[in-house]
Order: structure tokens, then sequence, then C-alpha cells
């Protein structure tokens, strides 16, 4: 008999796919899968790697949406599936008092609460992830934190939100090795994501405008912010080096950003969950083989000089991210840093296949566990057991 698996995510499936990268190989092991979420009818990421399940839509709106979560979790929690995953920060606030007592909780989430800043959301989640009997964060550094500071007492699997091996290369196998994809005249880097401070946006503005002409940038446009970065195009002059990503849908922004040369991985030290970073949309550039310029942050840092694909800058020096492009730009000039080496440490260590087996596993211990009380050992980085790419 199927076993089965209630997936509910509070993550828009259509505009990401990062969400849904555990369950192709669950349903491959024999899992029959129910996903709940918003646009989960339009997911982005089946209708690139297509895999069986049923799919409802969570309605938009925020009191039928909050109605919603709750019904959605207090029925199903009673309907006969082995496990209910619950995915994202949001719900890890919400699905305790619903499943308060359910013992077929698994939680996972792509970031951290910081306690000081946000006390109620962490004694919520606190609740939520106690109660689960398996834990799945994104990041070593922060499932180790989670792990002590809410004393969880089940097992804690790392599971970067990383797209999968199978996902289509727009430049494989018809780019050349070594040098750009467009101009050999220009540099272009590309930001998945619009203006923010999170970002260090304005730092990255700042260090264009340090550099020569033939760096130009091209990025995400949407919401308030954008009134806000024209008119700082406008006082720092750069409104011809820097273009917008017209894309609506996923996999078209991923076709865009084929074109460019390099990807922006900066990120602002906020707190804890920015510190401690291997974001899914690293991916997004090694997919294509593009090599990133990052924020030397902890667990990025690590990861960037350690599979040698890209170069880390203190983000908050417009300087050092201009003395970092120029780095970068050299590197791939030259034929140091190439794009077949980047898509192939994609393939061999970033691309989650590459943790398919310990997904599979973990839901089938949890799921043959009478209780679930298992002390767990701590986490081990999940990037050393890859192998570095000549």
């Amino acid at each position: 008999m199927a076993r089965r698996l209630l997936f509910v995510t509070s993550l828009d499936m259509e505009r990401v796919p990062h969400a849904e990268c555990m369950l192709p190989f669950l349903a491959a092991a024999g899992w029959d899968i129910t996903v709940v979420g918003p646009n989960a009818r339009r997911s982005t990421l089946r209708e690139v790697v297509p895999y069986p399940c049923r799919a409802i839509d969570l309605p938009k709106g925020r009191l039928a949406y909050e109605l919603n979560i709750f019904t959605t979790l207090l029925r199903h929690r009673f309907a006969g599936y082995d496990l209910i995953l619950v995915h994202s920060q949001s719900l890890g606030c919400r699905a305790w008092l619903p499943l308060i007592g359910c013992r077929k909780l698994v939680y996972s989430t792509f970031d951290y609460y910081d306690p000081l800043r946000y006390p109620v959301h962490t004694w919520l989640e606190k609740r939520t992830a106690r109660l689960a009997r398996l834990n799945i964060n994104a990041e070593f550094h922060r499932g180790y934190i989670s792990r002590a500071q809410y004393r969880l007492r089940s097992p804690l699997l790392i599971v970067p939100p990383s797209l999968p091996a199978a996902w289509p290369s727009e430049f494989v196998p018809s780019f050349p090795e070594g040098g750009p994809l467009g101009s050999t005249e220009t540099f272009t880097l590309a930001l998945h994501g619009t203006y923010s401070s999170v970002r260090m946006v304005d730092e990255l503005l700042q260090a264009l405008k340090l550099l020569p002409t033939r760096f130009h940038l091209l990025m995400g446009v949407g919401g308030t912010s954008h009134r806000t970065l024209q008119r700082r195009l406008e006082e720092l002059a750069l409104g011809d080096r820097v273009r917008f990503l017209k894309a609506t849908r996923f996999t078209e922004m991923l076709h865009e950003t084929a074109k460019c040369d390099a990807g922006a991985l900066l990120y602002q030290n906020s707190d804890l969950g920015n510190f401690f970073q291997a974001p899914g949309r690293l991916t997004e550039y090694l997919v294509n083989g593009l090599p990133v310029l990052a924020s030397c942050h902890t667990g990025l840092e690590q990861l960037v000089t350690r599979f040698r694909i890209g170069e880390c800058v203190d983000s908050r020096r417009p300087d050092r991210v201009a003395e970092g492009l120029l780095r970068l730009e050299a590197r791939v000039r030259s034929g140091e840093l190439t794009r077949r080496h980047c898509r192939d440490v994609f393939l061999s260590c970033f691309a989650v296949d590459n943790r398919a087996k310990a997904i599979v596993e973990a839901f089938e211990a949890v799921r043959a566990q009478s209780d679930g009380k298992i002390l767990p050992e701590a986490p081990n980085p999940w990037w050393l057991d890859c192998q570095t790419v000549d």
C-alpha cells in the first residue's frame, strides 16, 4: 500500500520552484502525494520536472487564506495521511494550533526567525518544530542553531532549496569554453530580485558607478521600490547600464539570465538568517554555469571558495564590490572560471538530487518510528561529502 503524504506550503508555487524540491524523489520512491499551496495547479517545478500528485490551490486574500490554512490542516490531520509536511516559516507559526497533538508532522523551513526581532513568531514556530517528528532546514548553520534554540528531540535533515539536475540549461552544450556568453565588450551581472537593502542593491549600483562602462546590470523590477530605484539610477547616471527583467515566469527569467556573465548574491548581515546563508538563488545561477559575486558571509563564502565558483566581497563597501567584479571578470575572460566548471559543480554537488537518498531514507525512517523521540546527532555540512570539480 502506497504511503500517503500531504504537502502544504505558503509559497507561490507558480512563482518559485524551490518549495517542492524534495517531492519528485518521494514520488519516485512510491509516496502518494497531495500538494496544497498558492497556485499549486500551475506549479513551475512540475511544468519542467513533472511528478505525479494531486494539486489543490489555496485561495488568495488575507481572510480566505488564513481560514483555508487552518481548516486544511485540521481536516487533513484525520484524513489517513502517513505524514503531513508543513513547509515555510509562515506556516510554522500557524500549524501548531490545528495540528496540536498530531504525531504525523514533518516541518521544513528555508528561513530563520531572530528571537530578538520576532519573539512571538519564534514562540509559535518552536511549538511546531518540537511537535514535528522530523525537522528539515535549508542551511547547516541555521539548522544547528534551531536545534539548540528549540531543544529539538527529533531527527534533523539539511536540504538546501536547490534546483534539480533535470532542470534544463539554456547554454549547454552550445556554449563554448571560456569567456562570457554575450558581447566581448560588456560584462553583465544578473540580479534575481528587485531593489532592496537586504540584497545590497544600492552598494552594487555605487560599485557599478566606479567601474568602466563595459559593466552592466540586469535585475528584477516591481513593487513600490521601483520608483526609488529609478531616482537612484538618475542620481548615479546609470540608466543606460541597467536593464530590467521583463520575464513573468521563472523559466523565462532563467532564459534571460543565461545570457549574462555572472550572478549577484550580495546580502545584508541583518541577522543570523542572512549571515548563515546557502540560498536557492545560488543554483539559479549555477544551473546555467554562471559564476557568482557573493557576500563574505560564513556559509556562503565557504561554498563559493571551496568549489571555486566566484568571488566573495565585503558587500557593505562599494569599492570592495567593484574590486571583486574586476577580479571575477578577469577569471572569466582568462578561462580560469568557465561556465562548464560552474555547471559541473551544480550537477555534482548543488543540485538537490545529491540529497535525494537522504530525503527518502529520512521520510521512511520517520514513518516507521513509533514516537519520534530520538535525540538527533549534530547535522554535518552536506558539502563535505561533495568532491570539488577541477
